[in-house]
């Protein structure tokens, strides 16, 4: 089988609610179901859900954790997780409210020529923040599919 690399961005604002966590849950357990690789960052919600969902199937699916400090946790299958190849450090952006949207580009980007790739998107249509929507903007500047679901629109 070939490799399907999935990212997974998604709002937090999704957490807040047990209607949209179900929902967004739901959707992540498709979503990543023929997964060998999932990516997401170290946010709650989302971020946090595609990490679990994918060490939650028959056979565990091998994940990166990206987190906003500048480290990158892998697990492979049910081994453990591990810190490995940062992607910056936190001087990355003196700008702390920025550095997960500079992580959200380095994970992209980390996937430039990697085979089958496909980023995953839940938006909260009632959020004030807009990160999810960037990451995806950025996914599809590069070229990448994007699938986006978005929870509350009218």
């Amino acid at each position: 089988m070939a490799d399907q690399i999935v990212i997974v961005t998604g709002s937090r604002a999704l957490a807040d609610s047990p209607e949209a966590t179900r929902w967004a849950r739901e959707i992540l357990a498709r979503e990543l179901a023929s997964a060998t690789l999932v990516i997401a960052g170290d946010a709650r919600g989302p971020d946090t859900w595609a990490h679990e969902i994918a060490q939650g199937f028959a056979a565990p699916i091998d994940c990166e954790r990206w987190c906003v400090n500048g480290a990158v946790e892998r697990r492979v299958s049910a081994v453990g997780w591990w810190r490995d190849d940062p992607w910056g450090t936190p001087e990355t952006t003196t700008d702390p409210r920025r550095r997960p949207l500079v992580r959200n580009v380095a994970m992209i980007a980390s996937c430039e020529g990697r085979a089958d790739t496909r980023i995953v998107g839940l938006i909260d249509a009632a959020s004030k923040t807009r990160g999810t929507q960037h990451t995806l903007s950025i996914a599809r500047s590069g070229g990448f599919n994007v699938t986006q679901f978005v929870w509350g629109a009218s």
